[in-house]
């Protein structure tokens, strides 16, 4: 079988497999903690994520898969996808490709600074032989000999937007080609490969220094046939920086990384001490070192990706065979490995084959925390496929539990972002070291939140650094509230109108729900208005306030005007002057008649004296009543009252 065709068809060896799809696969040999993100069913999600993945600033995940997406215009497993899987483990597909515009993506993709996505399919376009596209677009097409066919790997770009990359077909001599893509989408070959010992099938992705210079891989030629590092100046001349010769290693199918020093580090699918790949060192000086040489067996077989170096100067990368030789394939289902600066190899996860995912072909990425992120070729969901369908993955270098526990009178959920909690039901979940991992109280109706203790602490959302076993308690009151008036006494004058604050205070730190406010006076009849604005509130963490209005314009219509009585002084004078005017009664003589007359026209004068001046007005007494203000909420389930006495004088 040839290099080319052992690229397209890599790592399909899984039979059959009846499995249980799980959530979470932890490894036993170390602390790591293994979780599937995203498992691919197919049309119309993705088939076969070849390619590795990108990160963006906000932690997104992006990458390709080799088929599925849309049937239109593709064979029936469909033509690949470019898809993303966000913080919170939902995986979007963003781009379904029909052929046309590119078919069987097998790279990863390029992000730009500006958030544009470019990648390269390795079929389809105007003439079946491969794009490079940008998301929805494909900006050129390669025609094959003389230009470039098949471009397996990914693209590289420099300061001006222009695209570096390669392809595995076509060219002068249909041995590969590196090219370039300029922004006006202007396609230029920058060399071609001979097939000899310059090189033939570059498979991968290049890197690009400061000064412009491209490096990269061959998987075939070079002068001892099995492959090359290269570099390929600004002058587009190229050198062969090695040519490995099968004990070194053999076949090159990922790309090298680059260090501070200008060393070069990569992986061989096969060559070493028992031809199951190696990872090497490349030098400034030209010195290559085989870093370790792969067993195919529990330490892992036939690397096909390119390696991701940590600050401390570790690689991590992933090999498509060994681990566990018992997961159903004799060749086993690939594994995660780190290799020390001193060598030392550890495997970090074996996968198993079956809801993990198998096959792993391409590299991992890192996050700031130190968690990895990659792709399972195959396994998954056997139910797509009989391979399975692939995976997405994380696995933290190192796993710690967090746990959850729920107090107070109340009841409410806790949950987790990246998830994993779910509390309630899960309240105890492990994640890897140096995860900020989010949660997020939520109250049951009737139930506020009355805040956290243990690792976290306020009534907002709960942020912590797992770098170690947490625990955090969140508790959970029953919702009430309190009502008062700002003065419990209260006079209106009559025929006016009066007002009084009522708040409204949340207890146990938070009312979420809305709360009526209504009235009602007791007192003796007639009875002033009450009103209430507004008639609804909702506290939340602070208090809320209404106004209650006292209106005693009415009474003035309703309530009766009563006799005033005669002061003293008109009594005083009213008595004699009646018993004056009695006097005729008793006498026959003129003058007593005289007199009489006289008595009785000074009564009446007095008289309508006294109705003048207000003898028929009201004497208006201070009366008393008690306002009583309700609110209600939760469907009458919480109910307070408190009351004003209101004076009306």
């Amino acid at each position: 079988m040839n290099i080319l065709s052992r690229r397209q068809g890599a790592a399909r060896v899984a039979p059959i497999l009846v499995v249980v799809l799980l959530a979470l696969v932890a490894t036993t040999a170390q602390a790591q903690t293994f979780t599937v993100l995203h498992t691919f069913t197919g049309l119309p999600d993705g088939v076969w994520p070849q390619g590795g993945l990108v990160r963006d600033t906000a932690g997104n995940l992006y990458g390709t898969t080799f088929l599925g997406g849309s049937g239109l215009g593709c064979p029936r497993s469909g033509c690949g996808t470019v898809f993303t899987v966000e913080t919170t483990g939902t995986e979007v597909v963003v781009q379904r490709f029909l052929g046309r515009d590119g078919a069987m993506p097998a790279a990863g993709l390029l992000l730009d600074p500006n958030g544009n996505i470019y990648g390269t399919t390795d079929f389809g376009g105007a003439f079946g032989r491969g794009t490079v596209f940008k998301r929805g677009t494909a900006l050129y097409s390669f025609q094959g000999p003389p230009d470039g066919s098949q471009p397996f790997g990914g693209l590289v770009e420099d300061a001006s937007g222009n695209l570096y990359g390669t392809t595995a077909g076509g060219g002068a001599s249909n041995n590969g080609t590196v090219f370039k893509v300029d922004t006006t989408n202007r396609e230029t070959v920058l060399y071609s490969f001979s097939g000899g010992a310059d090189g033939s099938l570059p498979f991968a992705t290049l890197i690009r220094d400061t000064a412009g210079n491209l490096y990269g891989t061959t998987a075939a030629g070079g002068a001892f046939g099995s492959g090359t590092v290269f570099k390929l100046d600004m002058t587009n001349n190229e050198t062969v920086l090695h040519s490995f010769n099968g004990t070194d290693g053999a076949d090159p199918e990922a790309g090298v990384i680059q260090d501070a020093a200008g060393n070069f580090y990569g992986t061989t699918s096969r060559g070493g001490a028992l031809d199951k790949g190696t990872v090497f060192k490349l030098d400034t000086s030209g010195q290559e070192t085989v870093l370790h040489s792969f067993t195919g067996g529990a330490d892992g077989g036939n690397p096909t990706a390119s390696l991701l170096l940590d600050a401390l100067g570790n690689l991590y990368g992933t090999t498509s065979g060994g681990g566990d030789l018992t997961c159903g394939t004799s060749t086993g289902c690939g594994t995660v490995f780190k290799l020390d600066m001193l060598g030392n190899e550890t495997v970090l996860h074996s996968f198993n084959g079956k809801a993990d995912g198998s096959s792993p072909i391409a590299g991992v990425v890192m996050d700031a925390a130190g968690n990895l992120y990659g792709t399972a070729l195959l396994g998954g969901d056997f139910s797509c496929l009989q391979e399975g369908c692939g995976t997405v993955f994380i696995l933290g270098v190192v796993g710690f539990d967090v746990s959850v526990a729920l107090m107070g009178t109340g009841s409410g959920t806790v949950t987790s972002t990246p998830p994993g909690i779910n509390c309630g039901a899960t309240c105890s979940a492990s994640f890897a070291g140096g995860t900020m991992l989010t949660l997020t109280a939520t109250a049951a109706a009737g139930s506020a939140f009355s805040g956290w203790t243990g690792a976290c602490a306020g009534t907002g959302a709960c942020t912590l650094t797992v770098n170690a076993a947490k625990s955090v308690t969140a508790t959970f009151n029953a919702s009430n509230f309190s009502l008062a008036p700002a003065s419990a006494n209260l006079t209106v004058q009559f025929g006016g109108r009066g007002s009084d604050i009522i708040t409204i205070t949340p207890e146990s730190g938070d009312f979420g729900s809305a709360i009526q406010l209504t009235c009602a006076v007791a007192g003796p009849s007639p009875i002033p208005g009450c009103a209430m604005s507004p008639t609804s509130v909702t506290p939340g963490t602070n208090s809320a306030t209404s106004t209650l209005t006292i209106d005693a314009t009415g009474l003035a219509m309703l309530m009766p005007s009563m006799p005033r009585p005669l002061g003293p002084f008109y009594v005083a004078m009213w008595f004699p002057l009646a018993m004056v005017s009695l006097v005729p009664a008793a006498g026959r003589k003129q003058r007593h008649r005289y007199w009489a007359s006289c008595g009785f026209l000074l009564l009446s004068l007095l008289l309508l004296f006294d109705i003048a001046c207000g003898g028929s007005s009201s004497a208006r007494q201070p009366t008393s009543y008690v306002v009583s203000v309700t609110g209600t909420a939760n469907a009458g389930m919480i109910q307070h009252t408190t009351q004003v006495t209101v004076t009306v004088q």
